[in-house]
């Protein structure tokens, strides 16, 4: 590991101390091509290819070439999220034995297909929500282009679906998933879904005891339009059929053409304003690049390839992770193919979802993944479309900061924004004080799911969901608070104080709720070193009815110096708790806890996220005797989906265990798509795995101390050669190389 110190004079870095100093920069970095020279055997097999907040699933089967399409923020009247739909390109006339190739192409964001005599090449917008996909071949082929829908009627949702619903195991009898509207255009199509004005969010209020404040809550999906246009002026409209796919019924939408050369748009919109699809309003949503005019298809198309291409040379010049040592190999590409995938939703208005992203497949390719033979539509993924799982959805973002990819993370902490209001609204409503109440599996309304809200029974406080896992766990929002402190430190250019009123509110929630709960529970309001009372806590959904649990302290203690308004509030947050273990002191959980529910270890999240211990802290000991002595800790380890364990290694520098935990969480998944991990305890592909493997990575190359002292290499390997850029405070760019062993900071 080499620290080094530094002071900034006039924007310059000064170095003090350093083992080998090069002036040299690499050159544009372009990442590798991923490449298939052999078709692939169902949607399990396909491949990720977005931009701007649309994602496609793309493979060739049987000789077809196939695509799912799904736009961020497709909710429907049940909180599904909803695929556009599935596309099929058949070609005519071509010989059994054909060359095959499909490529994805990280440096234009771009898939290229090579199927016998025909050429595609398929990608998005990066700047408005257009699909483009562009056929040329040697010789005329006769093409069918197939627009499948399996929303061509009401689908009734079982119980075995409930998951992909908000209402989860409360499903009412009879819910369905509504039909599409679609209709044939003359150079195309035109697919519509409109929610009704009724939907789950009502279910979810009257659960929940807040219809008297009903008008004022936040509510996204109700009258929600989604819509999708199809442009194809070479083709003509043929007809529809019927069909089955994974074990689900659709309609097909056909079209053909005789031709060498033809060119598709799909574009997609949602709005929750139903007359948006007047054209030439102030709702107007179509994107303006097919507003050209006379050959508008042809121009479109050359503009959004120059510009998505650019922009994505550009995206991989930010940050990037570069070896030659065949071990870290594997896990250095697929954190690159994560990386793209998370780009895909760069300008989306709501953030990734944890529980598979845009990138979902039919669940009948998913072992234990639906019951009744794993029936179900695309449209299926566990754990929801519209719900926000906190403790997943953070691991998603935080790697975006040494990523330099602030301007991702937006889509996450706007989001937060607009559930604000209603946060409020639930803390004043239930308990008359003060600040923002964030639950843990959150709706994109900002109210708790209503499922896992449970039941109370007469008498218990109606705020708190009574479930046995989530109740008075509400520290999660405060990692959204810390993202936008440090995105500030990281992108100091950019303005980040729209996120002022986050921070604030949640902070005065937790301070005048627990001063409420004291005050209800007894005489002293504050503890008898006129400290707060955390009580009743919790531990993550581990430690439960916890007094002081540590993760809420140290994210009470780390947001709160970090902001820097409020010093008579931190002067009343309490010691992180500890706790001896054969003789050596360690974090401990909580003081004390009634039952263990879970498999986290939130005495470690002091280590991370919150930084309070790690290398270059006070304390590290004392982190490190946890990590390596706790029971709980020791019995809970795991690279499973959203654990942590490969961060905590590289945070305290233990680098064999960091090594061997990053190479499991950044290990290829069971799919074809190496970056399509399995679905650990959520859905495939598991995007909380993916962003726990970039945080670990990250960390065991670079790091900092308080002061913003580096330090290079802390946890890696120095057999291991690689070279790397990665963001730091203060706008820094830091580019550093290890090479047989030794150490160059290049800048």
């Amino acid at each position: 590991m080499v620290r080094i110190k530094h002071k900034a004079i006039l924007g310059f870095l000064v170095i003090l101390e350093i083992l080998v100093l090069s002036t040299a920069s690499a050159a544009d970095y372009k990442p590798k091509d991923y490449v298939w020279t052999t078709q692939s055997r169902n949607s399990s097999e396909s491949m990720p290819c977005g931009g701007h907040d649309i994602g496609m699933n793309v493979w060739v089967e049987d000789g077809d070439v196939l695509f799912y399409v799904s736009q961020s923020g497709w909710f429907d009247e049940n909180n599904t999220l909803l695929k556009a739909g599935r596309w099929r390109i058949h070609f005519d006339n071509q010989p059994a034995e054909r060359t095959f190739e499909q490529r994805l192409c990280l440096d234009d964001g771009a898939v290229y297909i090579t199927l016998g005599d025909a050429q595609i090449r398929l990608w998005a917008d990066v700047m408005e929500p257009v699909v483009f996909c562009e056929m040329v071949s040697k010789k005329k082929l006769t093409t069918t282009l197939s627009y499948e829908s399996w929303r061509y009627k009401d689908r009734n949702i079982t119980k075995a679906e409930c998951q992909q619903t908000s209402y989860k195991w409360t499903l009412p009898d009879g819910t369905v998933t509504f039909a599409d509207s679609i209709e044939v255009l003359k150079d195309g199509i035109l697919f519509t879904h409109q929610n009704r004005q009724e939907t789950v969010f009502d279910y979810t209020v009257s659960r929940e005891f807040l219809d008297e404040i009903k008008d004022q809550l936040y509510n996204p999906i109700g009258g929600l339009r989604m819509e999708g246009t199809m442009k194809a002026p070479d083709f003509k409209y043929i007809g529809t059929r019927e069909g089955i796919y994974a074990s689900t019924d659709y309609r097909a939408w056909d079209f053909i053409a005789d031709t060498q050369k033809a060119v598709v748009a799909i574009s997609l919109t949602n709005h929750p304003n139903p007359s948006f699809k007047k054209r030439g309003t102030e709702a107007d949503k179509t994107p303006l690049l097919l507003k050209e005019g006379q050959g508008w298809l042809n121009k479109a198309l050359k503009k959004s390839k120059q510009r998505s291409a650019q922009w994505w040379h550009q995206y991989w010049q930010r940050s990037w992770i570069q070896t030659d040592n065949k071990e870290a190999a594997e896990m250095v590409r697929n954190y690159e193919l994560f990386r793209y995938m998370l780009g895909c939703n760069a300008n989306g208005q709501w953030p990734t979802k944890f529980n598979g992203g845009l990138f979902t497949f039919d669940p009948l390719y998913i072992p234990d993944g639906l019951p009744e033979n794993g029936k179900g539509t695309p449209d299926y993924r566990k754990w929801g479309g519209g719900t926000m799982t906190a403790q997943n959805q953070r691991l998603v973002y935080w790697p975006m900061l040494k990523s330099g990819d602030t301007d991702l993370m937006k889509a996450q902490l706007d989001t937060y924004l607009r559930m604000l209001p209603t946060a409020k609204l639930w803390a004043q409503h239930f308990w008359g004080h003060g600040g923002a109440c964030f639950p843990e599996q959150i709706e994109n309304s900002g109210l708790p799911n209503p499922a896992e809200y449970g039941k109370p029974k007469p008498g218990q406080d109606r705020g708190v969901g009574r479930n046995a896992w989530l109740e008075y766990e509400w520290d999660t929002a405060l990692e959204f608070c810390m993202m936008a402190l440090q995105a500030r430190e990281y992108a100091p250019k950019e303005s980040w104080d729209k996120y002022e009123p986050l921070i604030a509110e949640c902070l005065k929630f937790f301070d005048e709720h627990y001063q409420y709960e004291a005050n209800k529970r007894g005489a002293k309001t504050f503890d008898a070193n006129g400290k707060l009372v955390i009580y009743p806590g919790s531990g993550c959904e581990t430690y439960k009815m916890a007094y002081n649990p540590s993760c809420t302290i140290a994210a009470l203690k780390a947001v709160l110096e970090k902001w820097g308004k409020d010093s008579a509030m931190l002067s009343r947050i309490p010691n992180i708790p500890k706790r001896v273990i054969g003789g050596d002191t360690c974090i401990a959980p909580a003081i004390v806890w009634e039952r263990i529910q879970n498999v986290e270890t939130p005495q470690l999240y002091p280590v991370f996220p919150w930084r309070i211990y790690g290398l270059g802290r006070p304390g590290l000991q004392t982190a490190v005797n946890t990590y390596e002595k706790d029971p709980h800790a020791l019995e809970m380890r795991s690279s499973k989906g959203w654990k942590q364990d490969n961060i905590w290694a590289a945070c305290l520098g233990l680098t064999e265990e960091a090594r061997r935990l990053n190479l499991e969480k950044l290990g290829s998944g069971p799919y074809r798509f190496p970056a399509f991990w399995d679905p650990g305890f959520d859905w495939a592909p598991d995007h909380n795995r993916g962003g726990a493997g970039m945080i670990g990575l990250q960390e065991m190359l670079l790091q900092e101390t308080p002061d913003g002292e580096l330090l290079l290499f802390p946890a890696w390997p120095k057999e291991w050669n690689v070279k790397f850029r990665l963001h730091a405070t203060g706008g820094r760019i830091v580019e550093a190389e290890i090479n047989n062993g030794k150490i160059n900071y290049i800048k």
